[in-house]
């Protein structure tokens, strides 16, 4: 499912075969799940890759581990088997190129006879079922953290608001205006200057 490289264009789609790059281990590897991109955290970006500095949400075999990597860390994996596949000779990265093989759908969000679904995801549809991964359970957390950050979030204003108003002047707070009371002009003359009297109503 991949294209020529194109500059400035995304080479990749959701469900191809890649060799992925991860800090201080070889290209692994690898799939791209059927995730959409805009749930990324690392980038804000569209569902729909624009350039080759998208990330994608990588499937690895054997370890089964998920992570979002950018483009510029993955290469297509027919295209380069023969090399990257025999770039380790860990007992793991072999049991990965055997898994790559033999189980290409492991833990992938749609099963082997489910290309209608697929096609039908790829276009944008979101209503289509799928299997629950370990994205999914990712996406749960992200969510549960998020309605803790904001509960905390109205908690901290509910006590500063609280603080605020101790700590503001008793005489504006306590201060209640009287009704029953009215000010009125009084003509009596003090010094040459004009007065004004409270004047409780009766």
């Amino acid at each position: 499912m991949t294209t020529d490289t194109v500059p400035g264009v995304a080479q990749f789609q959701h469900g191809d075969l890649v060799f992925a790059k991860v800090k201080g281990y070889p290209f692994w590897p690898a799939r791209i799940d059927c995730v959409r991109l805009e749930k990324c955290r690392k980038k804000r970006q569209k569902n729909k890759p624009e350039d080759q500095n998208s990330y994608w949400p990588i499937f690895f075999y054997g370890t089964h581990e998920t992570l979002w990597i950018n483009e510029s860390d993955l290469k297509p994996f027919e295209e380069n088997r023969s090399t990257l596949g025999a770039a380790s000779k860990k007992s793991k990265f072999r049991e990965a190129m055997v898994e790559a093989f033999t189980n290409p759908l492991k833990f992938f969000q749609f099963n082997s006879d489910e290309n209608d679904k697929i096609e039908k995801w790829l276009d944008g549809h979101d209503d289509v079922e799928s299997n629950d991964t370990a994205w999914t359970l990712l996406e749960q957390e992200e969510l549960e953290k998020e309605k803790i950050r904001a509960e905390t979030e109205k908690e901290n204003q509910k006590k500063k608001d609280e603080i605020e108003k101790i700590n503001i002047d008793p005489i504006i707070r306590d201060y209640k205006p009287l009704s029953n009371w009215k000010i009125s002009k009084s003509t009596t003359q003090l010094g040459g200057c004009m007065m004004f009297l409270v004047m409780g109503k009766s």
